[in-house]
């Protein structure tokens, strides 16, 4: 009896259906429910060898639901239609059913793989993705490692000038098409991985620590240059907010206005779980300072629903690309050796700690991973004391900018609150 999407729906791997580990659809196409893997459409068929003796052949069609009941019905008429010729069964053809190029298959990967990353992967993701559009469009299982490789060697226009794309973008993008094609492979629709190895031969990458001042002249340097330097005013807000509120730059560029609470006493941004590295909400005291910046660019970016919403017309995100704050602080004069984004948060830390604040207080505000017994079993955000550090931080670097001397605090903070 042929098979229904109800009955289809009701099976589950490693379940036996109606007794058996397949079930069958007629002609030789049948689904394998085998105790590991997926649920696995197969179409087998006998061929007779050169000696003249039957054999029983099996070729595997696709997974379940990946190819839906039609689209597995279609495959294997395809392919015995070929049989049926004399040709030899040609799984990537058998199976050339809509959602096989490389861009569907990488949506499919999006969809199916990384559902559980944070909107700051994701949006890296997606830019990677987009150096791969040369590839978007063609069958899967013929992109071949000097197509992807021609994605990352071309240039890139940046305010009119052509440039490459540095060695570790570059890398990163070939990672992501790996990844795509290792999920082709799980889901049977490629045999090989033209990305696997490709990095080995590309131009290092020089790591490191992200750069950044941790002097009060050196910090002073830079947030003056930041105040001096002309620009698009959302952008520069950016780089006046990221320093005083000592968050990841991926968490601030996604940031929306309905996440922010301005009123009261105590003004905060509560960064929901699914966008935090450590999978969990971070609340982040704002200063006097913060709330300042954020009157100024309310009345420019309100509308959009994200404080700092894309520049330009390409459509591509809802909000800004990291690259806008990190070009106009180049602009700026502070070139990648000097200062990052990044790097601000180890100029918090830096200068937090030396100036007297208790290491548990600023691993919190930085939202740091404890690790050992400590991580396991200390819950504890210290808000009340974050507050208070917060507008400290503020007031710190005001006096950076001006020049002025900033004083320590009086006593190191511990758990208990008491003088160390």
């Amino acid at each position: 009896m042929p098979l229904t999407d109800k009955a289809l729906k009701a099976m589950r791997p490693g379940e036996r259906y109606k007794g058996k580990w397949c079930a069958y659809d007629g002609h030789g196409l049948h689904i394998d429910c085998k105790p590991k893997g997926a649920l696995t459409w197969r179409y087998s068929f006998s061929s007779v060898g050169s000696g003249g003796k039957g054999t029983v052949r099996v070729i595997t069609l696709g997974n379940y639901p990946e190819m839906s009941l039609m689209e597995a019905r279609a495959a294997h008429a395809e392919a015995k239609g070929r049989i049926a010729r004399g040709e030899e069964p040609d799984l990537r053809k058998a199976a050339k059913l809509p959602g096989r190029t490389f861009g569907e298959v990488a949506d499919l990967w999006l969809e199916k793989a990384c559902a559980a990353l944070s909107d700051g992967t994701l949006r890296c993701i997606r830019i990677h993705l987009d150096r791969l559009d040369p590839i978007r469009g063609k069958d899967i299982a013929a992109v071949t490692r000097h197509d992807i490789l021609g994605c990352v060697e071309a240039p890139v226009e940046d305010r009119g000038v052509s440039r490459p794309l540095t060695a570790y973008t570059a890398k990163q993008v070939v990672t992501v098409a790996r990844r795509v094609f290792d999920f082709a492979i799980a889901r049977e629709l490629v045999g090989v991985n033209p990305a696997a190895g490709a990095v080995a031969g590309m131009e290092s990458h020089k790591g490191g620590n992200f750069a950044a001042q941790t002097t009060p002249d050196g910090v002073g340097r830079v947030l003056r240059a930041i105040d001096a330097v002309e620009g698009n005013p959302v952008v520069k807000a950016f780089l006046r907010l990221l320093p005083l509120t000592l968050c990841r730059p991926g968490e601030l560029v996604v940031a929306r206005w309905d996440e922010f609470d301005l009123d009261g006493d105590g003004p905060v941004w509560r960064i929901p779980a699914e966008r935090t590295k450590l999978r969990r909400d971070h609340i982040v005291p704002l200063c006097r300072q913060a709330v300042a910046v954020l009157a100024e660019l309310r009345p420019l970016t309100v509308v959009s629903g994200y404080l700092f919403p894309a520049q330009g017309r390409s459509g591509k995100a809802d909000t800004m690309t990291i690259d806008a704050p990190r070009k106009l602080l180049r602009i700026a004069g502070i070139g990648p050796d000097v200062q990052t984004l990044h790097g601000f948060r180890a100029t918090g830390s830096t200068l937090l700690h030396e100036s007297g604040w208790s290491s548990d207080i600023v691993v919190a505000a930085l939202a740091h991973q404890v690790g050992g017994i400590k991580g396991r079993y200390m819950r504890s955000t210290y808000l009340a004391e974050r507050t208070e550090m917060a507008q400290w931080w503020g007031d710190c670097l005001d006096a950076l900018r001006e020049g002025r001397t900033v004083a320590k605090v009086s006593r190191t903070r511990t758990v208990a609150g008491v003088a160390s």
